[in-house]
């Protein structure tokens, strides 16, 4: 086993940065392999210690740097002995030269920066990691299955034998997505995944399919395939549902760790009208500054 290359795999892993078909293959294997299983979870006992060393050490940083603040300031010497002018060489005991003035740090305003990063940094625990709000809040978006997205059969009006089916598709694809979206609620990812590739594989990259997939691969760990298909999302100029695309993919880039492209967009949506107008300013207000 070569512990290098596979410790590689597992942050990429665990980060969600592997196609969907890397990740299956990690997931398959951490089934079969026991002593993958282990580094697997050796790697995030370390990642979590190393979190909080580093928080304590920044703690610690900051401290000395505050403590430095309430020290005396050294004295400038003000007072020199004057070289007499003369036009005999002087000896050397008789020339005294002038003491180096001394430079002060503005120690009392790193005093203050410090004590307010370090307050900063205690209060951060009270807030949740990015994998917390990512496993809290994904899958928000999952259903999409909604009355006025049906027609009657084949896209013509009205129903057949009292069924309702979506607009451009037949009973029986109406039918797999419905399940595809009970499976998506039921947690079974990777069943509601296979039923939606087949559907976008049948009949296009279409809104619905994209969006509801994208959830599929946020909640089975594909982020990367995710986060791909909802930026193709973004940029369709018609798209009804970009609240929704918006905010499934902020919660990609939380995973991701790219925060200042994920406060962006849920800004935007905590500023909409939309119902995940206050799911999106509560992420915010639970996002970290750092870490």
């Amino acid at each position: 086993m070569d512990s290098e290359q596979d410790l590689t795999l597992i942050d990429a892993y665990i980060n969600g940065t592997l196609s969907a078909e890397e990740q299956a293959a990690v997931a398959e294997r951490l089934a079969r392999d026991n002593d993958f299983q282990e580094l697997y979870n050796f790697t995030l006992s370390v990642q979590r210690v190393a979190r909080q060393q580093e928080r304590r050490r920044i703690k610690a940083m900051l401290q000395a740097v505050d403590d430095k603040s309430a020290a005396p300031e050294p004295v400038e010497e003000s007072d020199s002995k004057v070289i007499p002018i003369t036009s005999h060489p002087q000896d050397d005991s008789t020339i005294s030269t002038r003491t180096p003035k001394v430079i002060r740090w503005p120690f009392a305003s790193v005093g203050i920066a410090a004590s307010i990063a370090i307050g900063l940094l205690v209060w951060q625990p009270t807030r949740s990691s990015n994998d917390e709000i990512f496993a809290a809040y994904t899958g928000t978006t999952a259903s999409s299955f909604k009355q006025q997205e049906f027609t009657g059969p084949e896209g013509t009006a009205g129903t057949r034998g009292g069924e309702m089916v979506l607009e451009g598709f037949t009973a029986a694809e109406t039918e797999a997505f419905a399940q595809a979206i009970d499976l998506l609620q039921a947690e079974e990812y990777d069943k509601a995944k296979a039923l939606l590739k087949q559907l976008v594989k049948a009949k296009g990259e279409q809104t619905v399919l994209l969006q509801n997939l994208a959830v599929a691969q946020l909640k089975s760990n594909e982020v990367a395939e995710a986060v791909r298909h909802l930026e193709a999302l973004r940029q369709r100029p018609s798209l009804e549902s970009r609240e929704e695309v918006d905010y499934d993919l902020a919660l990609g880039y939380i995973k991701q760790g790219k925060l200042r492209q994920a406060r962006a967009l849920l800004h935007g949506v905590a500023e909409s009208n939309s119902s995940l107008a206050r799911p999106a300013a509560a992420i915010l207000d639970k996002m970290r500054w750092w870490f």
